[in-house]
């Protein structure tokens, strides 16, 4: 499937729950079709900010995405490249996890998108949908 790809892009939806948070996302939507887009902006950093937390390194572990890929992969990954920048989906400000497959690499200098099957990519999405508990995970390999 990614022989060729050179990025995988993860589209995270807003959480399902709780209902709290919910009221919020719902309330950001409204605000947006009104012209204001303050909540709509701060609920998407907070989103972003933790997305980015499974893709750094600390001190003590890997970063999350790479001991997940690692398992699936069957190899040691050197690095791992990425970013989260915000989409919209159905005027909604969602953030997109974005993978380079070609600046990802394993410890042996290869990329891993030749590696990446359709199994990984759906792994990876229950992975996010689970963390974030996100009410929807749309992924694209290209």
């Amino acid at each position: 499937m990614a022989g060729h790809a050179k990025q995988a892009s993860f589209l995270i939806g807003p959480p399902a729950g709780p209902e709290d948070m919910k009221a919020l996302y719902d309330q950001a939507e409204k605000d947006q079709k009104n012209g204001d887009d303050r909540l709509s902006k701060k609920l998407f950093g907070l989103r972003q900010s933790a997305i980015k937390y499974i893709t750094l390194p600390d001190s003590r572990q890997k970063p999350m995405l790479q001991r997940v890929l690692e398992e699936k992969l069957g190899k040691e990954i050197q690095k791992i490249e990425s970013s989260v920048e915000q989409s919209y989906v159905r005027g909604s400000v969602v953030p997109n996890l974005t993978i380079s497959l070609e600046n990802t690499l394993y410890a042996d200098g290869s990329p891993i998108g030749p590696d990446l099957s359709a199994d990984i990519v759906k792994t990876l999405e229950n992975v996010f949908g689970f963390m974030f508990k996100a009410q929807w995970v749309q992924s694209s390999v290209k």
